[in-house]
């Protein structure tokens, strides 16, 4: 029963995601649009941080982009907020949706052009935290994810609030992490 539990509400998350890609506000062109990334946000974000690699990837606008893959074997999510970010003709539309609880991934890996976050820290479980977490991502994966009573909305008009950083920032980025890691994790 708890499987079949967990399997409807993956579909049906699932199902408003894919209803995003179809469902635009109005006067958008869903002909002319162009997927921009997911901008992820939480309050706090821990877990256990498996690796940290440079990867090439694709975004709306570049075919070969440098990311910063951040794959986790668990992670937990506090006041999680995912924008996944439209263009259209008419300007950005932005597909808001907030989890009213903890977001809970088994094995998510997120590849990010943008990583910001106020202060790290060593969690009860795990073997790094966040605080004010917001990730510019164009793919994530998860075997598995507990998103419970997702709050979702559309905004039209909207300015793009993050962008994607260079392939030195983000190297910059995968370094100082690494060095939070060893810090944390003597």
């Amino acid at each position: 029963m708890a499987t079949w539990n967990k399997s409807f509400k993956l579909a049906i998350i699932c199902i408003f995601i894919i209803g995003g890609l179809f469902t635009f506000t109005r006067d958008s062109l869903a002909t002319n649009s162009a997927f921009i990334g997911f901008i992820i946000e939480a309050d706090q974000m821990e877990g256990t941080l498996k690796n940290l690699a440079m990867v090439t990837g694709q975004t709306a606008e570049q075919k070969s982009q440098q990311m910063l893959e951040m794959e986790f074997q668990d992670a937990r999510a506090d006041g999680l907020v995912i924008n996944k970010v439209f263009s259209t003709p008419k300007g950005l539309v932005t597909v808001k949706m907030s989890a009213k609880d903890t977001a809970v991934f088994n094995h998510i890996k997120l590849d990010v052009t943008n990583a910001e976050f106020s202060e790290a820290f060593k969690p009860q479980v795990g073997n790094i935290g966040f605080k004010n977490v917001k990730l510019l991502t164009h793919l994530q994966t998860s075997d598995s994810a507990n998103l419970s009573e997702f709050n979702i909305s559309f905004n039209e008009g909207e300015e793009m609030w993050m962008t994607s950083d260079s392939e030195e920032t983000l190297i910059q980025k995968k370094q100082m992490l690494e060095g939070l890691l060893l810090k944390l994790n003597p």
